[in-house]
C-alpha cells in the first residue's frame, strides 16, 4: 500500500520568509526516507483556511514568482505516497517547523489528511484529542498516526 501525508490550515496560517514546514513518516521507529516532505517559504504570504499547508514525499520551495502577478495565496503541491509493507506496528508522523512561534500553535493550526493512491482521507485537526501527539519542543512534534493508517487501508475510498 501506498502512504503519503498532507498538512492543511485549521485558520490561516502566515508564512513568512525562511520558514519551513518538514514532515517524515516513521514506521517501527525507522524513517521512511522517501517520505520526507519539506516545504520551504521564500516570501511572506497567507494559507488560507482549508487549504494544504504541505505535503509528504516531496520537496518545496514556495517564491513570490509562483504567484500570479506576486499577489494570491500559495497554491502547495500534494503529498508524493511512499510505499508501506505490511505487518508495521506502529506508524508515526513527525513534523518540524518554524511557522509559530508559541508552543501548541502547531496543534492549534494544522490538520493532517491520509492519502494514498487509492484513498483521501478527511482532515483531521491535530488538536483532536483523539491523536496521540507527543510535543518534542515548541518546533517538533510526534503523532501516532496507527490507527488512521488501519482505517484507511480498511475504508480505501476514491480521492
Amino acid at each position: 500500500m501506498y502512504l503519503g501525508i498532507e498538512l492543511f490550515a485549521e485558520t490561516f496560517v502566515s508564512v513568512t520568509f525562511d520558514s519551513f514546514l518538514k514532515s517524515k513518516i516513521l514506521v517501527d521507529n525507522v524513517k521512511l526516507e522517501q517520505s520526507i516532505g519539506y516545504d520551504y517559504f521564500e516570501l511572506n504570504s497567507v494559507i488560507l483556511k482549508d487549504r494544504r499547508a504541505s505535503g509528504s514525499g516531496r520537496k518545496c520551495t514556495n517564491k513570490l514568482t509562483d504567484l500570479t502577478s506576486g499577489l494570491g495565496t500559495l497554491s502547495i503541491p500534494p503529498a508524493k505516497p511512499v510505499f508501506l509493507k505490511d505487518g508495521f506496528q506502529k506508524v508515526e508522523l513527525v513534523l518540524i517547523t518554524n511557522l509559530f512561534k508559541e508552543p501548541g500553535m502547531l496543534k492549534e493550526k494544522l490538520g493532517i489528511r491520509l492519502v494514498s493512491k487509492e484513498y483521501c482521507g478527511p482532515v483531521i485537526p491535530l488538536k483532536t484529542p483523539v491523536l496521540q501527539i507527543e510535543e518534542i519542543n515548541g518546533q517538533t512534534i510526534r503523532i501516532d498516526i496507527t490507527e488512521l493508517v488501519r482505517e484507511m487501508v480498511a475504508k480505501q475510498k476514491i480521492c
